[in-house]
């Protein structure tokens, strides 16, 4: 389309800077609604304790813009930003928790940016059972009338949809 979008609309690319300062405007006119409607209470706390993860980046450029320009004291609130830059370690320590027991081997086939798993194995912690692989003769292991209840309840939604298009 040549840069243009339909209806003579060009395709906009938005600077990072522009859109933090359209963030940061966002915050402000919230800061200062929050401050108008906390001045016309009775007894409002002032005191505000937020936790971030990152301070420095970009993505809080707008809450360290007003904390350090005096916009929240100017609003009459007492903001205390504590900084946990550890963020991504605690994440990183919860997947690594998560992951404790996985253990086997996977099969990929890579092909053209596609990952296909062609096959798994766990000698130790596998939840397959080969006995109860089968619909027939599983010793009891799965009752077909349970699979009416799941079908009647995944079914739910589409009902309520066909009801709703009937109205």
């Amino acid at each position: 389309m040549n840069g243009k979008a339909r209806h003579g609309v060009r395709n906009a690319v938005i600077n990072p800077f522009w859109a933090a300062m359209r963030s940061l405007l966002a915050t402000l006119i919230l800061a200062l609604a929050f401050g108008a409607t906390a001045a016309s209470a009775v007894a409002e706390k002032t005191k505000v304790v937020l936790a971030v993860g990152g301070k420095t980046t970009l993505y809080y450029l707008p809450l360290t813009l007003a904390d350090r320009l005096g916009y929240f004291t100017d609003e009459g609130l007492d903001v205390e930003i504590n900084d946990f830059p550890g963020g991504a370690k605690a994440l990183q320590a919860l997947i690594d928790h998560t992951q404790a027991h996985v253990n086997g081997t996977v099969k990929l086939k890579l092909y053209k940016g596609t990952v296909l798993v062609s096959g798994r194995r766990s000698k130790t912690d596998s939840l397959f059972d080969a006995s109860i692989s089968t619909f027939e003769d599983d010793g009891g292991a799965y009752n077909q009338a349970d699979a009416e209840g799941f079908i009647r309840l995944n079914a739910l939604r589409l009902r309520i949809a066909a009801k709703l298009k009937r109205r």
